[in-house]
């Protein structure tokens, strides 16, 4: 796995319009793009945690690699590089559709969990009639990990400008579904997003 990033290593400044792909396990029971919590128990993305730390003023603060470790590669080079995004992929459960774009989540800062190193930062999802096909965006649009140029991320930025954004409404239908699996509403230390 490697040696977490310093301080040093992590990139917040001078960032670059580019991203990086990171892929999440849909909930089967929700119309809106939010993680598998009925099924599998996932806890990334975490978006609540800018409600948890009184984060979340003009917009959703969420955290990916929050309560579980998972891809830490991913996550350690996309800290230490200047990419600014992290592009939020899932494949709709409850309808045929193949591996989309939901959202993205702007690099702001981090937080250190001893054993892993998390991404923070201003998150945005959007509903699955405004997701973009993941093959549509270079050559390996559809993976975790793929690295969007500065073309492939201004063509999903401007995509979703035009877009209504519904990361308000995850974070609620993600509160609602941890209720129902009897899950604390106010931290998770279940599994992540995308293993199993």
């Amino acid at each position: 796995m490697g040696s977490i990033p310093t301080t040093a290593d992590v990139q917040l400044d001078n960032l670059s319009e580019r991203g990086r792909g990171q892929y999440f396990y849909h909930d089967s029971n929700s119309e809106l793009p939010v993680r598998d919590i009925s099924g599998r128990e996932k806890t990334e993305p975490y978006i609540e945690y800018g409600r948890e730390f009184d984060l979340n003023s003009d917009h959703i603060v969420g955290a990916e690699n929050y309560c579980s470790e998972c891809y830490q590669g991913y996550i350690q080079s996309f800290l230490e590089s200047d990419r600014k995004y992290l592009f939020l992929m899932t494949t709709p459960q409850n309808r045929d559709m193949d591996r989309q774009i939901v959202g993205y989540m702007e690099k702001d800062d981090f937080d250190d969990q001893g054993s892993h190193i998390t991404v923070v930062g201003k998150t945005f999802l959007y509903d699955f009639e405004d997701a973009i096909p993941a093959r549509e965006i270079g050559k390996g649009g559809g993976r975790s990990g793929h690295l969007f140029d500065e073309e492939e991320t201004q063509t999903v930025l401007e995509h979703f400008k035009g877009c209504e954004d519904v990361t308000e409404e995850c974070l609620e239908e993600v509160l609602q579904l941890k209720e129902e699996e009897g899950q604390d509403t106010d931290n998770d230390q279940f599994s992540c997003g995308c293993c199993q």
